[in-house]
């Protein structure tokens, strides 16, 4: 009875707070869809009405998940990650920095998606915004920016499934912390 109690503690101290795991579902979905639903709108035959929309959504929607990504991080860097001794130090060194990496593309995505509007941020017809920046370069600049930085984010979102596979394959169910 001791050793299934002392396995049951171990494994919820292996899993993230709830808080944790709900801002990294939402996040999930939310990051997926503008992502997904983003590179759809640059492929041929998608109507123009099509992309309008999506673009119109997908602005409005990334608006209201800025401060939930700001709320992720900070309790990310307060509360850490709980400890998971299955991982060789290398991998939780590897790991460790990935998320880093992924967590600064997804702030770089956001906030360089917002300078780059030219014209005002509208967020579902609730409240609007004035575009922030005016200079014509520094959107263009801003808009390249994204787009680079949106296709890194995308490979950083394979990378990162891949990786999640190759560890629940060898039996680490590194999933099983984050549901």
């Amino acid at each position: 009875m001791f050793i299934v109690l002392k396995m049951a503690i171990m494994r919820h101290q292996n899993k993230y707070s709830l808080t944790a795991r709900l801002l990294h579902w939402a996040s999930a979905l939310v990051i997926m869809w503008a992502t997904l639903s983003g590179f759809m709108i640059t492929l041929p035959g998608t109507s123009e009405h099509t992309k309008e929309l999506i673009a119109h959504f997908n602005v409005a929607l990334t608006a209201l998940f800025i401060p939930f990504f700001c709320w992720r991080v900070i309790h990310r860097m307060l509360k850490g990650a709980p400890v998971y001794n299955v991982l060789s130090n290398k991998e939780a060194l590897l790991a460790k920095v990935v998320h880093i990496i992924l967590y600064l593309l997804v702030g770089v995505v956001l906030f360089s998606g917002l300078l780059m509007m030219d014209q005002d941020i509208v967020v579902f017809n609730v409240f609007k915004l004035d575009p922030l920046v005016q200079n014509a370069s520094w959107i263009n600049m801003f808009k390249s920016l994204h787009e680079f930085t949106t296709r890194l984010l995308a490979a950083g979102i394979v990378l990162h499934l891949l990786a999640l596979v190759k560890h629940e394959i060898v039996g680490h169910k590194i999933l099983t912390r984050m549901v």
